[in-house]
């Protein structure tokens, strides 16, 4: 799986150098604010959607152990009878 470049964190914790005629740094505050706030968003969807995985491949395996052990049973009562 690919990682992410930038996270929260480092986005909250980058500073930008001064520059004659740059860009009004207030605005810039206010988008890096909302980026931040977007990629904690998706840190705790991704959190979610793994945990989502765990559940349903765990049920998957159970499901499959189920179905072994009817066609096992089947087998036996075909022989059975």
């Amino acid at each position: 799986m690919k990682t992410l470049n930038l996270t929260a964190k480092k986005i909250f914790n980058t500073e930008f150098g001064n520059v004659y005629n740059g860009y009004d740094s207030e605005q810039v505050d206010k988008l890096l604010d909302l980026v931040i706030e977007d990629y904690q968003i998706n840190e705790e969807n991704f959190k979610e959607l793994l945990d989502v995985i765990d559940q349903l491949q765990h049920e998957v395996t159970n499901l499959q152990a189920k179905k072994h052990q009817l066609e096992t049973d089947v087998k036996i009562n075909l022989a059975n009878t």
